[in-house]
């Protein structure tokens, strides 16, 4: 998160590593999705913000509303 920030909305981004908390994530399983926990605070999670997904969707973090914009899927 830029500049540790810990606020509702604050934009997810690429950064250089510092080992800072805004650089950790707690990654708990749900029946509904993946769930992406900040280090920073365990009520706040990535969220697609806007609720749109498409191309260049912003991902920022926000408090845990249980929403299927803040359940994500992994693949490999």
């Amino acid at each position: 998160m830029y500049a540790s920030s810990g606020a509702d909305g604050a934009n997810a981004q690429l950064y250089s590593i510092t080992g800072g908390a805004n650089q950790k994530w707690i990654v708990k399983a749900e029946k509904d999705g993946m769930k992406i926990i900040s280090a920073l605070s365990s009520s706040l999670v990535l969220d697609i913000q806007g609720g749109t997904v498409q191309n260049e969707s912003g991902i920022g973090l926000w408090l845990d509303k249980a929403s299927p914009w803040q359940r994500f899927t992994f693949q490999h």
